[in-house]
């Protein structure tokens, strides 16, 4: 069989410039915002390594983590390590989860909006100020520090307002599969949509990253197809089901053959019943030599035929 082609310019695809992953992360973690999912038997540290995950993010921006966990009062060390407020731990059979994790991403929205408004409105004011001009603005009183009889800009609240960014949002959802959480379509709505929940102005949006544990990836109290589908990252530990570790190579292990994928899993479990194979399905950068991790430190890079 022989194939031609023939080129027709006028009918070419123009892409409009974006990123569906816009959060600018150190080299070594994967991109944001994400959906990521740790499965595997209880007790073999699937919080854990999310939940290190999220503490390595929190070393290089700034983050407000959100937990969803009918056992987080259980794990005090969980809580502590990633100064989850009070405010921000959720019951998953409590009514509107989803619908109030959408408000907190539209309410640290709207923070940052804001505080935009009143940098550039603090600079035309002082501006005003600096000639003579005496401003009548909205604005004004938010600008002056009773302590000091001065104006003054006011403290963000977070850090990366001065830069012109706003807070990552990550939210990790603790062996909840079987409670109301999980009947609720508005669950695998917010899933499909979280790059894309609340929208900034300028366009773009602020979006959310998920995280999810689950003993099992396939069975009734395992991942929906949605769900597994919008997937940019899988933490696989260890599992005696054949067939559940088959459809996670079908779905994540295209780049290789099956007979790498198997390969790299193997060497990815051994040495402890801790460890497992992460598989990076989102964007990597040009540093990172492979989809395929041991763990979150140790890059796995697959050669066949003598190609990486």
């Amino acid at each position: 069989m022989k194939i031609t082609t023939k080129s027709e310019p006028k009918a070419s695809i123009h892409h409009v410039p974006g990123s569906a992953f816009p959060i600018e992360t150190p080299d070594h973690l994967p991109s944001l915002n994400g959906c990521f999912i740790a499965t595997g038997r209880r007790g073999i540290g699937k919080s854990v390594a999310l939940t290190s995950l999220f503490a390595m993010y929190k070393e290089h921006l700034d983050v407000r983590v959100l937990l969803v966990s009918s056992t987080a009062e259980s794990n005090k060390k969980l809580l502590k390590r990633l100064d989850v407020a009070p405010e921000d731990v959720f019951d998953p059979d409590q009514v509107g989860v989803v619908q109030r994790l959408i408000a907190i991403c539209e309410e640290e929205r709207d923070s940052f909006v804001h505080y935009r408004h009143l940098k550039d409105n603090y600079e035309r004011i002082m501006k005003q100020i600096r000639h003579g001009i005496m401003p009548t603005d909205e604005y004004l009183m938010e600008f002056y520090d009773f302590s000091t009889n001065q104006f003054r800009m006011p403290e963000p609240k977070y850090p990366c307002y001065k830069k012109g960014k706003p807070v990552v949002l990550l939210c990790l959802i603790d062996d909840a599969f079987s409670s109301k959480l999980f009947r609720d379509p508005a669950l695998t709505n917010l899933v499909v949509k979280h790059r894309h929940i609340a929208s900034l102005p300028e366009g773009g949006a602020l979006g959310i990253t998920l995280a999810f544990t689950v003993q099992s990836w396939r069975a009734n109290n395992g991942i929906p197809p949605p769900i597994r589908n919008n997937a940019t990252g899988i933490c696989v530990f260890s599992t005696r089901s054949a067939p559940e570790l088959q459809s996670i190579q079908e779905s994540f292990g295209g780049e290789v053959s099956k007979e790498a994928f198997y390969a790299v899993y193997d060497k990815a479990i051994e040495g402890s019943k801790h460890n497992f194979l992460f598989i990076d399905a989102g964007k990597l950068k040009p540093n990172q030599p492979s989809m395929f991790r041991k763990n979150f430190d140790e890059y796995l890079i697959v050669e066949e035929n003598g190609v990486k």
